[in-house]
């Protein structure tokens, strides 16, 4: 089958993922650091100390520009001199953790320790690197509120950048080999699915081991230096149950390592293999399927049950222009047979399961691939096995196509009356809507258009489109209140880079910068759009930089309105874009007035598309 239009390109997912990935590796090396420093200073020596002052520094910090309420931020501050190898030093460091915060009560109780020591003559204790003698600290254990709190972030921002960017790439990746499968299969477009290009289908919803043993190994990077850390030296104790909480990450932990053991058990236990005899399978005829199981034994027990399913899922677009799939199951037949009746090999048994499939459900022609009702139709076989105390489900995605002869309960006769009447009403209904856009819409297609200063051309016969000019000059009106945010978001990006905030704040606005100025390239665009009777061709220019696509005509599936459109000033700006087989997706019109001539558009060029 057809793979399904995304709602996002892939190029765009692997763009919104890189942000959060290096968004959550930045603040990961505040972090990690604050291991590494815990680390050095376990080798650290202790030695005794005179504190020559104390004192807990509290502030306000306000949450938000707009907000009334304040939080209270806490300071333990202190400087000591201490004698190390007949030197001495000052020193000026409480604890690992710098700054000023309000996690739990760990500022004040240490506070509280160093006012009674001075109290009792300012004697006390620190703690002096070997290396470097000038470098000291009074507190060295870890906090395990703070620890867990930063934790998360180069925990699941990672993670999920990481989900984004493995979609965005298996998807190129996918339509990359798709690609190469219709260039070795070119008039079988029953292989053009990867499952179907050999000759076994394997299931689809066989364990991927590999997520589970990327998302657990990335948590045990992250966690389990830290619970190391809280476990040797840190501010949990057993008189404070609370602080056991920083244990919690353990939880977790476990149980994604126990689910990784299970995929990897599941994954390498072989699971059965369909071949489908004939090939396509044909509505109206039989499925004779042959089903592999890797089962050991003389005699099997039990029963392998077979579902066959038809389902159409179709698209709704509700009044605030946010999609809804819909899913309907059109068609359905079990089957139950006996395990028994498997024929033993050498490698395990295979089963013989038949079908019969009505030729009045819906299916893709032999020779078009691509089409509207295609790609949100699905034929799925699922396996289960009972017997033994042994119960597993596996999924298949049939190729189901529809005959591309007349069957031979048809008569030649009646099959081409059909055909007749068919197209017939198919040419009928594009008459008609080519005559209420003549009649109702041209004059106003005309006039939104010719606002945008977008030209374009008809033929004087069939009125079909042959031309489009988009100019720069269509961005007119939001692309100079568009130019100056961006600039104030870039020079706000480069004086934070220039300053001493942490490092994850202008890396955070210097990203999104660059996502903003490649976004706004768009507006720099002219495109052009020719087209004729074999195809059409798309181009597009940004200063000296241009670029050419030509399409013909059947690789084209559909033209669509995007659903990103922009709006500025109370004026519309949509999109059209084509998308070809194999799910790639090309804008070839964009600053449109409204989705009203968009979709007027769509029409003609669906029209055109349409016409032999």
């Amino acid at each position: 089958m057809a793979s399904r239009s995304k709602p996002a390109s892939s190029s765009f997912l692997l763009l919104f993922g890189l942000p959060f990935i290096l968004g959550g590796l930045g603040v990961g090396i505040f972090y990690w650091g604050m291991l590494w420093d815990w680390y050095q200073a376990r080798a650290w020596v202790e030695v005794p100390c005179v504190l020559e002052s104390s004192t807990l520094r509290d502030h306000m910090e306000r949450r938000s520009s707009g907000s009334s309420r304040d939080t209270l931020m806490n300071e333990a501050q202190a400087t000591y001199r201490y004698t190390y190898l007949n030197r001495q030093y000052k020193g000026d460091k409480v604890s690992l953790s710098l700054g000023a915060d309000n996690f739990g009560d760990y500022q004040e109780r240490i506070s509280n320790v160093l006012m009674e020591a001075r109290n009792n003559g300012g004697a006390f204790r620190c703690y002096v690197s070997v290396v470097r003698p000038e470098e000291s600290v009074l507190f060295r254990e870890a906090r395990w509120t703070l620890l867990l709190f930063t934790s998360l972030f180069p925990l699941l921002f990672p993670l999920v950048g990481a989900s984004f960017f493995w979609a965005g790439l298996k998807g190129r990746l996918l339509r990359g080999k798709v690609h190469a499968i219709q260039s070795r299969y070119p008039d079988e477009p029953w292989r053009w699915k990867p499952e179907w290009a050999g000759d076994w289908i394997q299931p689809k919803n066989r364990p991927m081991p590999w997520v589970w043993t990327a998302v657990t190994g990335w948590m045990l990077l992250v966690w389990g230096p830290m619970l190391h850390v809280l476990m040797v030296d840190s501010d949990m104790t057993r008189a404070n149950p609370v602080s056991l909480l920083g244990l919690l990450p353990a939880l977790p932990l476990g149980v994604c390592s126990l689910l990784t053991l299970r995929a990897w058990w599941r994954h390498r236990r072989p699971a059965p293999q369909v071949h489908v005899r004939p090939m396509p399978v044909v509505t109206g005829g039989p499925l004779k399927a042959e089903v592999a199981l890797p089962m050991a034994g003389s005699r099997l027990q039990g029963n392998l049950e077979a579902r066959l399913s038809c389902f159409k899922e179709w698209t709704e677009t509700d009044s605030e222009n946010s999609t809804i799939t819909r899913r309907e199951e059109r068609w359905t037949t079990v089957q139950s047979v006996p395990l028994a009746a498997a024929i033993r090999e050498d490698r395990g048994h295979r089963l013989k399961v038949v079908f019969d499939i009505p030729a009045s459900l819906p299916a893709e022609d032999q020779q078009r691939i691509g089409s509207a009702e295609f790609d949100f139709l699905s034929w799925v076989w699922e396996l289960e096995l009972h017997g033994g105390g042994l119960k597993q489900k596996w999924c298949y995605d049939m190729p189901v196509y529809a005959p591309h002869q007349p069957l031979a309960w048809e008569s030649p006769e009646a099959q081409e009356a059909a055909q007749a009447q068919k197209e017939t009403e198919a040419a009928q209904d594009a008459a008609f809507k080519i005559w209420q856009m003549q009649n109702l819409d041209a004059d106003e297609l005309q006039m939104h258009l010719i606002r945008r200063h977008i030209e374009f051309t008809f033929e004087s016969q069939s009125q079909r489109p042959v031309s489009f000019d988009l100019p720069l000059r269509r961005f007119s009106k939001p692309r100079p209140l568009l130019v100056f945010f961006t600039l104030i978001w870039v020079s706000m990006s480069v004086g934070m880079a220039r300053s001493d905030l942490p490092f994850i704040v202008p890396f955070l606005f210097g990203s999104t910068s660059l996502l903003l100025l490649w976004l706004l390239t768009g507006l720099f665009k002219s495109r052009t759009l020719h087209l004729d009777d074999q195809g059409l061709k798309a181009g597009w220019k940004v200063g000296p930089y241009g670029k050419t696509l030509r399409v013909h005509r059947e690789e084209i599936v559909r033209f669509r309105v995007s659903n990103a459109g922009m709006r500025m000033n109370g004026d519309h700006y949509n999109a059209v874009y084509l998308q070809r087989q194999g799910g790639d997706k090309i804008v070839i019109l964009d600053g449109l007035p409204g989705k009203r001539v968009a979709e007027s558009l769509v029409l003609l060029l669906e029209q055109w598309r349409k016409q032999a």
